[in-house]
């Protein structure tokens, strides 16, 4: 992930939050320690410019999982 990307769309937009999401194909919603230190990278970074980041969801295999998706903010994982 570039986050000089996502913080360009942003600035671009106006944006004054962001929700960041991403899949896991196999389906596995638990959010892996480069998820964990990419949310905590792209907030770290977004305090600069006064935008929050107001979510990170995993989205997953339906089929496999009882929800769907994993949501940071669900979990408490963004303060």
């Amino acid at each position: 992930v570039d986050i000089r990307i996502i913080f360009k769309a942003a600035m671009e937009k106006g944006s004054t939050g962001l929700i960041l999401a991403h899949n896991h194909p196999s389906g596995r919603l638990h959010p892996s320690a480069e998820d964990i230190n990419l949310t905590k990278t792209v907030k770290n970074a977004a305090n600069i410019f006064d935008i929050r980041v107001l979510d990170h969801i995993i989205v997953g295999n339906e089929s496999i999982a009882p929800l769907p998706y994993y949501s940071f903010a669900d979990d408490g994982m963004m303060p």
